[in-house]
Parts: structure tokens; sequence; C-alpha cells
């Protein structure tokens, strides 16, 4: 399943939508409650993904921020999220 989330949300048809939430919305909804049951660092990667659709670069700071307490227990997670 992460495999697939992470080719999902790397497909180049999400950076042409610039106003489009889609991947926000499938984080939201689905990813944001996996934390626990997928690879940190893959999840760490979706995170990292989904955010590039915040038009706002503080926005998607605390985003990453958001995604980075949820790993609190993988530092590598962590710093991956971190350094983004």
């Amino acid at each position: 399943m992460a495999d697939e989330l992470l080719t999902y949300t790397k497909a180049k048809c999400f950076a042409e939508f610039e106003n489009d939430d889609g991947l926000l919305r499938l984080y939201n909804e689905m990813v944001k409650d996996l934390h626990n049951k997928l690879n940190p660092l893959k999840y760490a990667t979706i995170t990292v993904n989904c955010s590039v659709q915040f038009a706002d670069l503080d926005k998607a700071i605390e985003f990453l921020e958001e995604g980075r307490e949820r790993m609190k227990n993988n530092v590598d997670a962590r710093l991956y999220l971190r350094v983004a």
C-alpha cells in the first residue's frame, strides 16, 4: 500500500494543477491516520510529496512539522521531515 501511495503522490499530474488540493485531501482523509501502519520513511516521503500542494510556504512548513510530530518514535523519519 505504501508503495502505491508513493507512486501516486509523485505523479506529475499534481504538479500541473497548482490550485488542485487532491493530494492534501487524500492525505487528510486517509494517509494521516496510517502513520502507525506504514513504513516511517515511506510515510515521511508521502508527507513531503503532499506538502508541495501548499501555495503558502508557512502552511507547508506547518504541515511538515505536524507530520514530524506523528513520527516522534522514528528518528530517521523525523529528520527527513525536518530537512525537506
